[in-house]
């Protein structure tokens, strides 16, 4: 059995939120919910140590690039699933990132997230 790891899910549609965590607590991660940067900031102040954030792009009075400024402040080398109804996204390239465009599977958050965090070989 593998450990538990922990994630943040970050997005600002109820809905979606709950079903993305239910299906991440599922697969044996503890997650944390926010739906703004003013939450997650509240979240980073004090909370734990996150293998993945997991953001909306387009959050209402935000975006995903400032939730990943203010998570990185904390975590530098946080990895970070980017979840937006648009293709291209700018400023969101890197080898600790990665893109799903909605609609999508839950599978395929977890399929990133684990290509994210796999060990290195």
């Amino acid at each position: 059995m593998t450990a538990s790891r922990t994630a943040l899910v970050v997005e600002d549609d109820f809905i979606i939120r709950l079903c993305l965590t239910e299906y991440l607590q599922g697969e044996d991660f503890i997650t944390h919910e926010a739906s703004s940067l003013a939450d997650v900031e509240a979240i980073l102040k004090d909370g734990p140590t996150f293998d993945v954030l997991i953001t909306d792009y387009y959050l209402a009075g935000s975006n995903g690039l400032d939730v990943v400024k203010a998570a990185h402040k904390k975590q530098p080398r946080l990895p970070v699933v980017y979840i937006s109804g648009k293709k291209n996204l700018p400023h969101t390239s890197s080898t600790l990132a990665q893109h799903i465009t909605k609609p999508y599977a839950l599978e395929d958050v977890l399929n990133a997230i684990n290509a994210l965090t796999a060990p290195s070989s």
